[in-house]
């Protein structure tokens, strides 16, 4: 099968795919410059590995003189490689909209990443337009766990013939080995500072574990920047319970806060599915996070990680202290998490996944194109 994905945001996750997918089929894979530097750190614009060609594309926005270019070079490099089917990952780019009339002769299969806004989040107006117009022109709807899928087809009826559940797989380095040296009592809260995340109720926790103990039980690091933290950052500067690394992570750092972690922690407000979570499952580190979206179908409670409810900063400061306390339960919750990592959310396993969407997909387009002759 020839698979074309277009990506303009996810990098790092749609490489991976992609790689895994090239394992047995020929794979053509457009990529945002930007966002590919930042989350894979590949400098050449194009190159080729096995059966997969990548080609990186400059980010362009609407009123940009050369934003029809990208439509073009899409397009011509489409009719070249005549994909069975195109995998679109959902994120709203002008020149993949001015494409999509020409893409829809293709059997299409879209990857909705947030199926609804997060909390706290403003989206515009044309972002959503782009949303519902490319939901209704695909095939196929790929969503990252069964309560979204379910929740999809409550919210979005007209749909829910196509919508289909697959697991989020693994991002980072993965191996076929780990390790549990981590620096014990550290819990980590890593990613992009967003208020749907939680870090107040991670703030809280850990403060709330320190008052009633030593003054560092347990040190809380937090990595990664966005608008949330810069609101937090000063009370938290001079906190000794507290590690702020306050700037963007680049791939090449990211192990290194992982194998540091003792526990991963996502006390989200709301989720669709987690990144972070993919992280942690790579680098064979047990988590705690809300039983929210998705989540519990990756946190799997009291086998790789404890869930509590969503808000409460009490619950995380119980688990946090007991699992921290329990090092042969962190261990086993380790393991776990490392086996689930190279099992069912390996990236082989993923492609299989999404392999059945894409013949679901083309199924789906033969029918109604012999409906459209008839």
């Amino acid at each position: 099968m020839r698979i074309a994905i277009l990506s303009f945001h996810y990098a790092e996750y749609s490489y991976l795919l992609a790689r895994a997918l090239a394992g047995t089929h020929r794979v053509l894979l457009f990529l945002c410059q930007n966002n590919m530097m930042k989350e894979i750190g590949e400098k050449r614009e194009q190159w080729a590995e096995r059966n997969l060609t990548v080609i990186a594309l400059p980010h362009f926005g609407l009123r940009h003189i050369n934003m029809p270019s990208n439509t073009i070079s899409i397009l011509r490099s489409l009719k070249l490689f005549s994909p069975n089917v195109v995998h679109i990952q959902e994120v709203a780019r002008d020149y993949l909209l001015l494409a999509m009339p020409r893409l829809s002769r293709f059997p299409c299969v879209l990857t909705v990443h947030d199926h609804i806004p997060h909390s706290g989040a403003r989206e515009k107006l044309r972002a959503r337009i782009y949303k519902k117009y490319l939901r209704k022109s695909v095939d196929a709807i790929i969503v990252h766990g069964i309560s979204i899928a379910k929740d999809c087809e409550q919210l979005f009826p007209e749909l829910a013939d196509k919508i289909f559940a697959v697991r989020h797989g693994i991002l980072g380095v993965s191996s076929h080995s780990y390790n549990t040296d981590w620096e014990m009592g550290t819990a980590l809260f890593f990613g992009r500072m967003e208020r749907y995340k939680g870090l107040e109720i991670f703030i809280r926790a850990i403060k709330m574990i320190n008052k009633g103990g030593r003054r560092n039980d347990i040190k809380g690091i937090i990595a990664g920047t966005g608008p949330y933290l810069k609101e937090c950052r000063k009370r938290l500067l001079r906190d000794s319970q507290f590690e702020i690394i306050d700037k963007y992570i680049p791939p090449t750092q990211v192990p290194e806060l992982f194998k540091r972690a003792n526990v991963v922690t996502l006390p989200y407000l709301d989720a669709t599915q987690s990144g972070i979570a993919a992280y942690a499952l790579a680098y064979g580190r047990p988590m705690i996070a809300s039983n929210v979206g998705a989540l519990p179908e990756i946190v799997i409670d009291g086998y790789n990680g404890i869930l509590v409810p969503p808000g409460n900063a009490y619950a995380l400061a119980v688990a946090l202290k007991s699992l921290i306390n329990d090092q042969k339960c962190c261990r086993r919750m380790a393991q776990n998490s490392f086996n689930l990592g190279i099992n069912e959310f390996s990236w082989e396993s993923i492609a299989m996944e999404t392999v059945k969407v894409y013949r679901m997909a083309l199924l789906r387009k033969k029918r109604s194109s012999k409906g459209m002759r008839l």
